[in-house]
């Protein structure tokens, strides 16, 4: 949520790289230190982190770029806290990326709402009717506001790049299951069940054993594993709904069976192995292969190397139809944002459709 904010706002005011990236850094780590106050729980009672944490610090991303003072600040993070929400009944949706353009729109409205003079409400987190009480149950660790500016979460523990296009409690099953199978030239025929355990953390992410659509493919166990089995990885071109329906495909779903382990649900592998997958393998010879992944490629203690980043950037590009861009490592971020989404009138307006024809509804001075 916050970089989208940053991009769209820094391109339409002009800013600098140097002034997008310390924007980008102020809305991450308040967002993080959000996350690290409310701690897991928040996520285990339904709301969907991206959207009720990204919100606050996008706003104040956004009110960096604006120049808010100190008070414009304050009330900007203020009314998002007010106004956050979002459960994960969206997951598996085309309602879950709509939350977070949504989410990025709406921190750019709170922020020139307080930037223009108006007024926002300056404690939004505590009390009885706080973001604290109303979303979390009143766990609050508090404390964690104090490492602001002392620990820097995007360093430590830093950032998870997504390797593959499906939700990241699944990249460790992705992993494991291709290890034992896909790398190895084990034929799918061969193989009589995959028995994965996993962390109730895991379990509540991937929420669709048998996925009906692409979308809650992205969702789904049984999906990944039988990709990873037959290819290794879990690609874009996976997701359709010709792929999630052939008989290869569903034949290796209907062979996964998901059970939630007690000893990876742990507070202490919660810290440690948030997303971890014990896997075995039994093959219709009586022969069984087992192994576990605790963090898959791309997370903050085993990062995407910068090689295998700008690989999925590209991949991602051309799959978007823009094969035209093929000097976008030498562009810096504004430019290469303006190249695949165009640059943005200096008047940006709201409009909506009307016959066919664009109608102004906003235009901003």
């Amino acid at each position: 949520v916050v970089f989208p904010t940053v991009i769209a706002l820094a391109q339409e005011l002009g800013a600098s790289e140097e002034e997008l990236q310390t924007s980008f850094i102020v809305g991450s780590e308040i967002a993080y230190v959000l996350a690290d106050i409310c701690t897991h729980q928040h996520y285990f009672d339904g709301w969907w982190s991206t959207v009720t944490f990204g919100l606050v610090g996008a706003t104040a991303a956004a009110a960096k770029l604006l120049g808010c003072n100190h008070a414009q600040t304050a009330q900007a993070i203020g009314l998002a806290a007010a106004a956050a929400g979002g459960g994960k009944s969206v997951f598996g949706t085309h309602a879950k990326p709509f939350l977070v353009g949504e989410a990025a729109q709406r921190a750019i409205l709170f922020a020139r709402f307080t930037a223009s003079g108006l007024t926002g409400p300056k404690a939004s987190f505590s009390g009885g009717t706080g973001f604290f009480h109303l979303l979390n149950n009143d766990i609050s660790r508090t404390n964690e506001v104090e490492t602001l500016g002392q620990c820097w979460r995007l360093i430590e523990p830093g950032l998870m790049v997504k390797r593959y296009p499906v939700c990241s409690a699944a990249h460790a099953v992705i992993e494991e299951i291709a290890r034992l199978t896909f790398e190895t030239g084990l034929v799918p025929d061969s193989i009589d069940t995959i028995l994965v355990e996993i962390p109730e953390l895991v379990r509540i992410s991937l929420v669709y054993d048998k996925p009906k659509t692409p979308s809650e493919a992205q969702f789904s166990l049984p999906f990944v594993a039988a990709c990873a089995v037959r290819q290794g990885t879990v690609r874009l071109s996976d997701l359709s709904k010709e792929f999630l329906g052939s008989s290869v495909q569903q034949t290796l779903m209907q062979k996964t069976q998901i059970t939630v382990a007690d000893d990876l649900s742990t507070e202490k592998m919660r810290q440690r192995f948030p997303e971890s997958a014990r896997v075995e393998i039994k093959l219709k010879d009586g022969s069984s292969r087992t192994g576990f992944c605790g963090e898959a490629y791309g997370m903050p203690k085993n990062p995407l190397k910068d090689t295998d980043f700008y690989l999925k950037l590209k991949e991602c590009i051309v799959f978007a139809g823009r094969t035209e861009v093929s000097d976008m490592l030498e562009r810096d971020v504004l430019q290469l944002a303006e190249q695949l989404m165009g640059k943005i009138p200096n008047n940006p307006i709201c409009s909506l459709s009307k016959g066919g024809e664009q109608t102004n509804v906003y235009k901003e001075k």
